[in-house]
């Protein structure tokens, strides 16, 4: 028979947090931390200050497209049983954010890699014209920074963010990992030391989260007597 143990602040229980959750959830940020930090943060010139960095510009793309996956993993486990305003709008928001972050990815990382990638074969005005593809791209009004889709998808990952942390901190969560939780935030950024800094804190709540027994349980009563 499974064992169980009080949900924190619901006085219900559930089943026991098993000790191969954290270890496999935590893979999720340890990676993602490495991929912010390897990113190329393009300046100037897209073509220019991409030309030699393809492979590595189109890979970190790719995989920023299955660690969302992922860290939307990470957020449907704490919230699993979870009943209330705040856990209702984050499940609402998780998906949403994971559309409009892939749209993101992929038109302004995968498909500028591509059109990158597509410049070096060629010469003169072709070049040229696929160059200007690329850094189309990237600063593109519609799915670039600062456009429509990434303020969607940044919004919606704030809300997924904050309103988990208040679904939590209402089941009973420490003051550290309501506010190891809101860290994450940081990773609305996506590449470099402050999304990195996100991704630390994003591990730290699952740390927190199950020590506490909080991941990955659906409370339940159990029948009287």
């Amino acid at each position: 028979m499974a064992t169980t143990e009080p949900t924190p602040g619901s006085g219900e229980v559930g089943p026991r947090s098993g000790a191969a959750w954290p270890v496999f959830l935590i893979v999720i940020p340890v990676v993602w931390i490495v991929v912010a930090l390897v990113h190329p943060m393009g300046t100037g010139d897209v073509y220019e200050s991409l030309d030699d960095k393809v492979p590595l510009w189109l890979g970190v793309h790719f995989a920023q497209l299955f660690l969302a996956l992922g860290v939307a993993l990470i957020f449907w486990l704490l919230l699993v049983g979870r009943a209330g305003t705040a856990a209702t709008v984050a499940r609402v928001a998780l998906p949403v954010w994971l559309v409009f972050f892939s749209a993101f990815d992929s038109v302004t990382g995968l498909a500028s890699g591509l059109a990158v990638h597509h410049a070096n074969g060629l010469e003169g005005e072709e070049q040229a014209g696929a160059a200007s593809t690329a850094d189309y791209l990237v600063t593109n009004h519609v799915t670039a920074d600062f456009s429509p889709v990434w303020f969607l998808q940044s919004a919606a990952f704030l809300t997924v963010v904050i309103a988990t942390a208040l679904a939590l901190r209402s089941a009973g969560a420490s003051r550290g990992l309501y506010f190891a939780m809101l860290g994450g935030a940081l990773l609305v950024f996506h590449a470099g030391v402050i999304a990195a800094v996100g991704l630390v804190s994003i591990a730290v709540a699952i740390l927190l989260a199950n020590r506490q027994g909080l991941i990955g349980i659906a409370p339940r009563r159990l029948p009287a007597g």
